[in-house]
């Protein structure tokens, strides 16, 4: 199913909410060209839209990226120098540049994430929860470097900025746990207590803790296990968090995007659409 994903020809305007003002843009989603994609840009947020389609949306001039038609599309990951996309699509990983094109299945594997200058990536095959490494077109796949066949397996996986450590959402016996491993898969540490789901880990900029959302919370924890403490609980479903940098957490709340500081102040809706929306991804 290698091929480029489609754009859909169509001109409409949004508001946004960002910092507290309303900016109003035209969004074209227009044709990409050839070669790769877009880097060294720094204000787009990706995001999953009604489960079917990936757009990039930029602030505050609108013309963002469309990923076209999937069925379920979820865990989308920038690679470090913007230019490519992995995602998982109905338990599939992909991979595609961010002018969409390119797109290449990285067969028998379920999720994953860059490492942290992009040569590879690392994810997780659908049979067994094998970890291995391989380069973003699928080539060089490694030996196995973890077996996380126990209990329920892998459902998450993330990457610290530093290159160090995998992030894990692991459930080998009970409630699925915040793990940690060195990358070449030796050293697994249970972040969080197997009492409680803990899920989508995602690691600070400075790697030193994760966000992750429980019970339609967003909480963190600290990458040893100690200061775990609750950052946004409101009456609303929030969950999916990621850093967008070291000041900026973004995640989805009833279906829109909302954004707040590390410390789970300055809670402000960011984009409110008819959709539900997931997934929110960026890099600063």
């Amino acid at each position: 199913m290698d091929g480029d994903f489609r754009y859909d020809g169509v001109m409409k305007a949004k508001s946004f909410v960002l910092a507290g003002g309303v900016l109003v843009g035209a969004i074209l989603l227009g044709c990409g060209g050839g070669g790769g994609g877009v880097s060294g840009t720094s204000d787009f947020i990706y995001y999953v839209d009604n489960g079917n389609s990936i757009i990039r949306q930029d602030f505050p001039t609108g013309n963002p990226f469309t990923s076209g038609s999937g069925t379920v599309m979820s865990q989308v990951r920038l690679s470090p120098d913007k230019s490519q996309l992995l995602f998982v699509n109905s338990g599939q990983l992909y991979v595609v540049n961010t002018n969409g094109t390119g797109l290449t299945t990285l067969t028998g594997y379920k999720l994953g994430d860059w490492n942290s200058d992009g040569s590879k990536v690392f994810a997780v095959s659908t049979t067994n929860n094998r970890i291995r490494s391989m380069n973003p077109d699928g080539t060089a796949v490694s030996a196995d470097l973890f077996d996380g066949n126990a209990g329920a397996g892998i459902s998450f996986l993330d990457i610290n900025d530093q290159g160090t450590k995998i992030g894990l959402g692991y459930a080998p016996s009970g409630w699925t746990r915040i793990h940690t491993l060195n990358l070449d898969g030796s050293g697994l540490f249970a972040v969080t207590a197997n009492n409680v789901n803990s899920q989508h880990p995602r690691w600070s900029p400075d790697g030193s803790s994760f966000v992750f959302n429980r019970d339609n919370d967003i909480y963190t924890i600290d990458a040893d296990g100690t200061d775990e403490g609750i950052l946004a609980n409101s009456a609303g479903a929030e969950g999916m968090p990621m850093f967008r940098d070291s000041n900026t957490i973004l995640y989805i709340v009833d279906g829109d995007i909302w954004q707040m500081a590390p410390d789970g102040t300055a809670e402000v809706e960011i984009y409110d659409d008819v959709n539900a929306l997931g997934w929110p991804e960026s890099k600063n």
